[in-house]
C-alpha cells in the first residue's frame, strides 16, 4: 500500500508526522493516528492472535474506529463518519496492515526522537 509521509506544520515548525493515503484508503491516516498511536502493542497482539491461527477472527474498537480482523483481510469502520475525514469502510490485507502499523509506530518514534530540528518531541 502506498502512502506519503507528511508533517503538519505551524510557523514553519513540524509539529506532527502523519501518513497520507489516496482514496479509497484515506481513512487509514486517521485510523493510524487515532487508534494505532494509542494502542499499538495491544492491537498488534490482537492481530497476531488471528495471524497465528489461535483465533479465527477478532473484533475490537478504539476511540473512533472499530475493526474486524480476519486471517486474510481486516475491515476498518469509522464510528463517527463525516465527509471530510472518512468515506466508506476500508478493507485491507491483514498482513499488509500489520506491516503498516509497524512502519507508523517506527515513524512516530523517529519523529519524537529527532523532531523537526533534531530535537525530541513528545508524542
Amino acid at each position: 500500500m502506498e502512502y506519503r509521509v507528511k508533517y503538519s506544520e505551524h510557523d514553519g515548525v513540524k509539529e506532527r508526522v502523519y501518513f497520507s493515503f489516496e482514496p479509497p484508503f484515506k481513512m487509514l491516516s486517521a485510523f493510524l493516528d487515532d487508534e494505532v498511536s494509542n494502542f499499538f502493542e495491544p492491537m498488534l497482539a490482537d492481530f497476531n492472535l488471528v495471524l497465528s491461527g489461535k483465533r479465527r477472527r477478532y473484533e475490537s474498537s478504539g476511540n473512533a474506529f472499530f475493526w474486524i480482523i480476519g486471517p486474510k483481510m481486516t475491515k476498518i469502520v469509522c464510528m463517527f463518519p463525516c465527509s471530510e475525514r472518512v468515506d466508506e469502510p476500508v478493507v485491507v490485507g491483514t498482513e499488509e496492515l500489520v506491516q503498516l502499523m509497524k512502519e507508523w509506530n517506527a515513524a512516530r518514534k523517529e519523529f519524537a526522537e529527532k523532531g523537526s530540528a533534531g530535537v525530541g518531541l513528545s508524542l
